[in-house]
């Protein structure tokens, strides 16, 4: 690249140079207000994906089906050594994933793979440029104004808005007294407790406009030993009660808690349950307590104490489980829904679901839609989603899985029916303890297959009775009966019986 020397520009008017640029020259901008800081552009685009997939994926079918259209330049810096793309970084990502030059770990869905696939070399050269408007690193000040009145007002108008913590990120980059952005910040670096895919999700879609609320009160920040919000951002996390604290930004980031919690009568109610379980001292009696809090000046975060009730972990765990949690570092847990009425089980039990291997975005989406719905507002709606869940993964899983017996196809070509296909599967993954297979097994191995088919059955009464709520007779007639209707604790109790057989189809093959 040819280093432009930067010239004297009106600064509350620059006027860019305008030019035709390969996209393979451009460099993705690595600190996007979208997310947090990423490595590189790679990262960046699965952050991205992560944060909101279908937008990702309509902007790819869209460049795929109408091509380019050049209605607004793509905004670029020049620092001198490279073009960094200010505004369209979304576009440009998903050009050069488009045309090959960029390659991102999540796996792209099927329809928008073929349509890369069935495009001529032509087709995908004339999607490599994309015109430009050159800015030098005097006009930043300028361009940063021009991506604010792009996206973070909030402008029906705009593109593709700015969430709340973006806006707060470009705010606090740009000199803003954004507490609530530090705090979260922090927390979400130093947490050894929060996946990786929600560290990065949260960095683009966190309700911070809660917190920031909250933390205006003196009487919450008080809580922790700070006499501000300032002060309580500064300190994090050398504060009291730090665990405290910690859960309740998860619990804000997970939705549970909400303005609805945190304002009038409520609020009383959050503060009072917020100071009750910062001091409390291992209660027996309340289940939601860790069984051994951290101190306040450890900067270690104690197991979760949380303001909502917590489904407790599976007693019918497996054994490989059951022998981790006596070790001094336990293993991650299943945490299958044990209260019969307990839709904040429910919630948790999807939201930590473990999805990895191929063809799993569907999956992903679906199941962060899940999160989205209110079950007591919507279980129709839910039982929706719930059957289009258990039907990919169960296809998916038998498609990665090319040594299984079970088949989504009868020998005359048609598709068999998903509770059939989903009874062989289970009768295949699990098998009944008998016969001359079982036999042969040494003791060990008999009582492996033994505690696997235990484990496995009450998902197979689930998904082949003819009167649970979840059995795929009973979302049929969800979809199809005029008067059928779902009463949500009887919905929640049978969820429970479903939660072995789904942590088994969305285990992926690598």
């Amino acid at each position: 690249m040819v280093k432009r020397e930067a010239s004297e520009t009106n600064k509350s008017n620059p006027r860019p140079e305008a030019r035709i640029v390969e996209i393979s020259d451009l460099h993705l901008d690595l600190e996007n207000y979208r997310t947090t800081p990423q490595e590189n552009e790679a990262a960046e685009y699965d952050a991205f994906i992560r944060i909101k997939p279908q937008r990702v994926w309509g902007l790819m079918e869209s460049l795929l089906d109408d091509g380019y259209l050049p209605t607004e330049n793509i905004i670029v810096i020049d620092d001198g050594e490279k073009l960094i793309v200010k505004e369209g970084n979304r576009r440009v990502g998903a050009l050069k994933i488009i045309t090959g030059k960029l390659k991102v770990s999540t796996d792209l869905p099927d329809h928008i793979q073929k349509k890369i696939n069935s495009k001529t070399k032509s087709e995908l050269d004339e999607l490599t440029r994309v015109p430009c408007n050159i800015y030098t690193p005097q006009d930043a000040r300028a361009v940063d104004r021009i991506i604010e009145l792009t996206h973070a007002k909030s402008e029906s108008a705009s593109r593709d808005n700015w969430s709340a913590i973006s806006r707060a990120r470009h705010s606090y980059a740009n000199g803003g007294k954004e507490y609530g952005y530090v705090l979260i910040s922090k927390f979400m670096k130093d947490s050894t407790k929060l996946k990786a895919d929600t560290k990065i999700r949260w960095s683009g879609e966190y309700p911070i406009s809660v917190l920031d609320d909250i933390m205006k009160k003196k009487e919450f920040t008080a809580i922790f030993g700070a006499k501000n919000a300032e002060e309580l951002a500064k300190k994090y996390p050398q504060i009291d009660h730090r665990e405290r604290l910690d859960q309740f930004l998860t619990e804000i980031g997970e939705e549970t808690i909400g303005f609805k919690q945190i304002r009038g009568d409520a609020l009383k109610q959050t503060l009072a349950s917020l100071k009750d379980d910062s001091t409390a001292q291992n209660s027996k009696s309340d289940k939601r307590t860790s069984s051994a809090p951290a101190s306040a000046t450890s900067g270690q975060p104690a197991e979760n104490v949380s303001l909502k009730k917590v489904g407790s972990e599976d007693s019918h765990s497996s054994s490989e489980s059951r022998s981790s949690e006596q070790s001094a570092t336990p293993a991650k847990k299943s945490r299958r829904p044990k209260a019969s009425n307990d839709v904040t089980s429910v919630t948790e039990f999807m939201r930590d679901l473990e999805i990895s291997g191929k063809g799993t975005e569907k999956l992903e989406a679906i199941r962060q839609e899940m999160l989205d719905l209110d079950l007591n507002r919507t279980p129709f709606a839910y039982a929706y989603l719930l059957r289009s869940f258990l039907e990919i993964a169960a296809k998916n899983y038998i498609m990665y899985r090319p040594g299984l017996k079970t088949t989504v196809h009868k020998p005359s070509g048609d598709e068999k029916m998903l509770m059939v296909i989903l009874r062989d599967l289970i009768d295949e993954i699990a098998p009944p303890p008998k016969g001359p297979a079982y036999d042969a097994l040494d003791k060990a191995a008999q009582a492996a297959v033994k505690q696997r088919s235990k484990d496995m059955h009450p998902s197979k009464i689930a998904v082949t009775s003819d009167t649970s709520y979840l059995s795929i007779n009973g979302l049929n007639t969800a979809v199809h009966h005029g008067r059928f209707h779902i009463v949500i604790k009887d919905l929640v109790s049978e969820f429970r019986n479903l939660t072995p057989l789904i942590e088994e189809l969305v285990r992926g093959v690598k």
